[in-house]
């Protein structure tokens, strides 16, 4: 299984190279999302830490409190990077996943999507409970009921590398339909 801080510095490495930088609560919806695609995908969390009902959303308790210090800043970590050897490709595809479907979004749209009335967030927001079930995540990504709930065998990762070995995704072409090119992240 993954750690929670492996799967962060993926995605702040993604944040580094895109549009959206990664800002605290930026990394904390990625981090929902990604469980949420590899619970659906395989009934196995990407990761063991919890995910917890907080005012402003789904949020991984220990990565929230790493990173408060860039309060809404982009986050920029010396020791970031990852290490595509952390992941296995199972995991490696989830994050790839991941980025190539809810990297595209901005911030308030993630948080919006993540505190979708009836979701796991706005349940686990009514309750005494802290702790937002591994089984509700799976239930909403493996369901219709998010626009981003994508059915397991329709989700297809791109593993395909540049000559300094840095992974690439897809990349729109000029009339928006085809995936000519690649980005770098």
């Amino acid at each position: 299984m993954a750690k929670v801080e492996d799967v962060a510095r993926f995605f702040i490495d993604y944040g580094e190279k895109s549009e959206e930088p990664m800002t605290n609560m930026r990394i904390n919806k990625m981090l929902y999302f990604a469980q949420g695609i590899h619970l659906a995908k395989g009934g196995n969390p990407l990761f063991e830490d919890d995910i917890e009902a907080w005012p402003w959303g789904p949020v991984v308790s220990d990565i929230y409190h790493q990173y408060k210090s860039f309060e809404s800043k982009p986050i920029i970590d010396p020791k970031s990077g990852f290490f595509r050897d952390n992941f296995t490709e199972s995991e490696y595809a989830t994050l790839l996943d991941t980025a190539r479907i809810y990297g595209v979004y901005t911030t308030p749209f993630l948080v919006t999507k993540s505190h979708r009335s009836g979701g796991p967030w706005d349940s686990t927001m009514k309750t005494t409970e802290k702790v937002i079930p591994k089984d509700l995540i799976r239930k909403e990504f493996s369901g219709n009921s998010l626009i981003f709930a994508i059915p397991a065998d329709a989700l297809q990762s791109i593993d395909t590398r540049g000559e300094d070995g840095t992974f690439l995704l897809p990349k729109e072409d000029d009339d928006g339909d085809e995936w000519s090119e690649y980005d770098a992240i």
